[in-house]
This record gives structure tokens, sequence and C-alpha cells, in this order.
């Protein structure tokens, strides 16, 4: 393990802090330690007398200062995404060359053990099975890559398009995938995108299989509120959310099925990730819903919610702790 500090409001409490991670877990091998937001040449030399004095068992391989130029933009959800962010890739450059001015890289790869690994395997793709709309812009730019993956191999061709530019939805689609990510600062661009909107509605209705995480939820509801406008989205859901500046909802999440959906049999068990700042308003009444869900905290409302071959839920699905998830969405769109 390398350990990374920050050292910016530090001085001799930074040994307390180095004693706490070294000694918690004694089946942990440390590396080095890195100390970052350091404040001046005068406070680097204080700390490492510190670490020497009172912290010798972990080796120091450098102190990175404070730089507001190599600092990682965020916002409410999180990191800004790197196709939002400001010359991601020139902050990454700055961020190398501070650390091969400042670090001990040497010393750091003298004390790593030589691991070989095999290169990652890719499933194969399958043979195309079905076309599956995929949103993927400003609004919609959050989904784990393993999924798609895993629908690949399972014989999705996705095919991405923009519920924000796009005037139409591509053609011969089998299903829609609308992933999370912010359509709350898209919303009057998502609203005013009406054809599509109505596009993504009628595709919904006729029966075709659609899966929505979080973002894509909100989507596919009558209306959402941000800062005091409400905008229309598809109307699906006969219900709405709205923003709010304190977050909703924050951790991992089990979901056991209830019924059949789009992601197989009931009692198909998936897991994944929850984080959001908005909640439904007013919440629905007597909704249908597909996911009994849990934290490790305990029994959480029911929710996945489902209408014609449509499935949303608040929850990010990680196809990996149930890859035969993929495939059964491929398969319903096939069968659509």
């Amino acid at each position: 393990v390398v350990l990374v500090i920050d050292a910016s409001s530090l001085s001799r409490s930074l040994a307390a802090v180095v004693q706490g991670y070294t000694r918690f877990d004694p089946a942990l091998r440390f590396a080095g330690l890195v100390l970052n937001r350091v404040g001046s040449a005068s406070h680097a030399e204080s700390l490492a007398a510190t670490l020497a004095a009172f912290a010798p068992e972990i080796p120091l391989l450098g102190c990175l200062p404070r730089d507001q130029d190599l600092a990682m933009p965020s916002r409410h959800l999180g990191l800004v995404t790197a196709q939002d962010a400001p010359a991601p890739l020139t902050r990454i450059d700055r961020l190398a060359a501070a650390c091969e001015r400042h670090l001990d890289l040497d010393g750091l790869l003298a004390r790593l053990p030589r691991l070989e690994l095999a290169p990652p395997e890719d499933p194969e793709p399958a043979p195309v099975r079905a076309r599956i709309g995929l949103a993927r812009d400003a609004a919609f730019c959050f989904v784990y890559e393993e999924n798609l993956r895993l629908l690949r191999a399972a014989g999705a061709e996705l095919v991405e398009f923009s519920p924000v530019r796009d005037r139409r939805l591509p053609p011969d689609l089998h299903g829609l995938y609308l992933p999370g990510g912010y359509p709350e600062l898209s919303a009057f661009d998502l609203s005013q995108n009406a054809g599509l909107r109505r596009e993504v509605l009628a595709l919904a209705r006729s029966g075709k299989p659609v899966l929505a995480e979080c973002g894509g939820l909100l989507y596919l509801l009558e209306r959402l509120s941000v800062d005091g406008q409400s905008f229309p989205m598809c109307g699906l859901f006969p219900f709405s959310a709205g923003m709010h500046r304190t977050r909703a909802a924050l951790g991992y999440r089990e979901a056991t099925t209830t019924r059949p959906t789009l992601l197989g049999p009931a009692g198909t068990v998936l897991r994944g990730h929850e984080f959001h700042y908005s909640s439904l308003d007013p919440a629905p009444q007597g909704a249908a819903t597909a996911f009994r869900l849990s934290s490790s905290r305990g029994p959480l409302p029911d929710e996945g919610y489902v209408r014609d071959a449509t499935l949303a839920t608040y929850m990010h699905p990680h196809f990996g702790s149930c890859p035969q998830a993929a495939a059964a969405f491929v398969a319903a769109c096939a069968a659509s």
C-alpha cells in the first residue's frame, strides 16, 4: 500500500494519523508514504522530521506541493467527468511531472514485489442479436464500462445517441439503455428536445425494453424541478422529481427482483450503487415495483419502477455482480 495523506493542515499530528493507518491492520504492508498539498519547503522539512521521530516504520517517498492547477474539480455528485473537465490531459501531464520532480519513484518501485500478470481478456463480442440505443452525452455520462462490455458479449450492438442534441432516435432499435449522469444540468435542453422525448415515450409504450438508471429514471418522469423551475420530461411514469441542496441517498445496494423483469426472472440478485440529490415528488403511491432493496444497514423501501417492459431505478446496477442480467436484457430486446 502507498499511503497518501493530505498534509495541508497537519504538523505534529501527522504522526498520529500515520500511526493510526500503519498499526490498524497488521496484515497490510506499506511501501511508502506520500504527503500531498504541502505548503512550503519548511513545512515539508517539519513533516519529515515528525515522521522520522514518531513514525520511522514507513518511508517517506516525497511531498507534493500545494498547487491549485493540479486540483481535480468536483461537483455535487463527485469529480467532474473527463469529458466536462477543462483540459484533463494537461492536468494529468502536470501531475505526472510533479510526481517525477518531487517523489522518489525509483525507491517506490524497488519496494514493490514483481508480479507476473496475465493481460486482461475482454469477452469476445457475440453475433449481434439486438440494437440497443445507449444515451450518452453530458446529461447521461455515467455508466459502468463493464456493463457495456457484458452487453456486447451477450450480443448487443450499442448505438449511442444524445437526448440533448439528437432530434431522432437511431433507427431499428430493439430497446434503450438510459444510464445516469446530470440531467438536472441539462434539464432545459432536454425539455426543449420535445421530438426526441416523444420518440422515447413511444418506444417505451410500444413494449420494447428500456433500462433506466438514476438520471435515466428522472428523464422518464413527468417533470424535473431544478432551482424552482419545472421542466417536462418524457412522461412515462406518472410522477415527478425535484433536486435538493443536500444529498438524498448514498451507498451500496443489493436488489432482489420480486417479479420477472428485463433483467431476468423473479429472484435475480444484483448489486450496485445509489448516489443522488433528487427525490420523487410526490413519493409514488401504489406504483408497480420490482426491486426488494437493501443496504448494509438493512432493508430499504421497494424500488425499481416498472411499466410495460421498462425498468427504472435510482440504483446503478453493476452487471459484474450478475452477468446473467446483461444477457437477459439483450435477450428481452432481441425478442421485442
